[in-house]
């Protein structure tokens, strides 16, 4: 489970997600992108044939005698670049009805089933139980930013609230913790030098459509070198 966190507003945490399932699909993997932002879509990046959505699936998971991995199997739907990805509830509001229990067992049934390498999962920014059971069963996490002077104190604040957090939910943040910069570039932005290890930086694309951007970043050395090996 790899989750991808923006430490503030425009870092572009989505777009680095759908590259990666799209960079690890291209390596031949079977990876799992699930956009659980509070407001996300998968729909900006990935469109494939099927019908319902995780919408069906957090409907299932509230009805107790619901075969909830029977019901997630039949709404994973496949994109062209080969990623398998659900698709985004049409009510915004229906990822703010899952309790922490909720994503905890969705993530879990999901590793159960056996059938990804990979899942790749795109939260959002908060302090929340919620947003902290995502990071409970990740096996890597990625904190993106764009290495702005607000970017860089917030994600100071953003590492500061988790380590206190550590004690309050029982939890402990993998050693596969990382900070990555998207869109970085040397007269805006500037490395944040001893907080996370830094796992490296994604330029600025002059791309405007999102697919076409996803494509192009998908191909950044980066992936090969983090994300290759079957790690």
């Amino acid at each position: 489970i790899i989750v991808f966190m923006p430490v503030s507003g425009g870092a572009g945490a989505s777009t680095v997600a759908a590259a990666t399932a799209v960079a690890l699909a291209g390596q031949g993997k079977r990876v799992l992108y699930l956009n659980m932002e509070d407001f996300g879509t998968s729909s900006c990046y990935f469109s494939g044939e099927g019908e319902g959505g995780l919408d069906s699936l957090i409907l299932a998971m509230r009805m107790k005698n619901a075969n909830i991995a029977a019901k997630l199997k039949s709404t994973v739907r496949r994109d062209g670049s080969g990623v398998f990805f659900v698709e985004s509830s049409k009510n915004p509001n229906d990822i703010l009805s899952l309790s922490a229990d909720n994503i905890e067992s969705l993530l879990n049934m999901v590793v159960e089933l056996k059938e990804y390498e990979h899942v790749v999962v795109d939260v959002s920014v908060d302090t929340n139980e919620r947003t902290i059971a995502f990071l409970k069963l990740a096996n890597r996490v990625y904190f993106v930013s764009n290495g702005t002077q607000v970017s860089n104190e917030k994600c100071k604040r953003l590492v500061e609230a988790m380590t206190l957090l550590e004690d309050r939910y029982d939890f402990h943040l993998p050693k596969a913790t990382y900070l990555l910069y998207n869109s970085f570039h040397k007269s805006t932005g500037k490395q944040l030098e001893g907080v996370l290890p830094i796992a490296g930086g994604l330029p600025h694309y002059k791309v405007t459509d999102e697919r076409a951007l996803v494509h192009q970043l998908a191909g950044h050395e980066f992936f090969a070198r983090f994300l290759g090996g079957g790690e």
